[in-house]
Formats: C-alpha cells, sequence, structure tokens
C-alpha cells in the first residue's frame, strides 16, 4: 500500500494536510470515545469486587484497543511532521523510509477506523446488558 501510494501523497501539499487534519481529529474523537469507555460509575455500582471485576473485563479489551488506535493515529503524525522537516538533499533515504513509514502506518489506521462504529455499538449493548441485569436483581427477578 505505501509503494502504490507514495507517489500519489508525498509531493501532494492538499493530500499531506487532509492526513493531518483527518488524523487529528480522529485523535479527538478516540480520546473521546476512551473517556466513555473508561468511564468507572458503572463499576462504582457493583455490589461487591466480584462483580466489579467481571465489569471491567470487556472495557479493559476496548480500551486497549482504543489505546493502540490512538498510538496509530499519533504514530502517523509524528511520522509525517519528520518526514516533512528532513531536507531533501542530504536525507534522501531517510526522507523516503519516513515516507513509506507514514503512508504505511496511515492506511493501517484508516482500515482499523473501520472498526470505531463497532466498538461503540459493542460498548453500548455491554451497558445496556448491565442496566437490565441490575433491574432484573433489583426487581430479585433471575
Amino acid at each position: 500500500m505505501s509503494y502504490l501510494g507514495k507517489d500519489y501523497i508525498t509531493n501532494n501539499s492538499d493530500a499531506i494536510n487532509l492526513m493531518v487534519s483527518l488524523y487529528s481529529i480522529l485523535s479527538g474523537f478516540l480520546i473521546t470515545i476512551i473517556t466513555i469507555i473508561g468511564d468507572p460509575s458503572e463499576i462504582l455500582s457493583a455490589k461487591n469486587w466480584r462483580e466489579a471485576f467481571y465489569m471491567i473485563k470487556k472495557p479493559s479489551t476496548q480500551l486497549i484497543k482504543a489505546c493502540c488506535l490512538f498510538y496509530c493515529y499519533f504514530i502517523t503524525l509524528i511520522l509525517l511532521f519528520i518526514s516533512m522537516i528532513l531536507p531533501d538533499d542530504g536525507a534522501f533515504i531517510f526522507k523516503l523510509l519516513f515516507e513509506y513509514a507514514y503512508i504505511f502506518f496511515a492506511s493501517l489506521a484508516l482500515i482499523w477506523s473501520f472498526g470505531l462504529p463497532l466498538m461503540l455499538v459493542q460498548y453500548q449493548k455491554l451497558k445496556l446488558e448491565s442496566a437490565l441485569q441490575k433491574k432484573r436483581n433489583e426487581n430479585n427477578l433471575q
């Protein structure tokens, strides 16, 4: 993917500006998702430590995935910045490597980002199931 897209992206300032804007916005959106998923209010309402322990497991895996995706966004932006400030004449091989690297990470992050809506749906489903279970416990139903 990096090899095929390099010629279309590296010398196109509009494409580079689009990538910087896109991954900056996605990073902010992802921080919001991490904040929502990491909200401890549901866990604090657990009756005992065992219930809290099981409530933590599912959001923890989602948080790890979201953090990895955030790092992928951040690495993309850092590599893009480094490739922009490297001089064209002296460090050609390094500039080329950084260009391939940021295109690779940008492609990886974009593909990985398609899972974000599903992550939010799964988290919402988990919260709804937890609320339903809490209502059942309040009404002593099984």
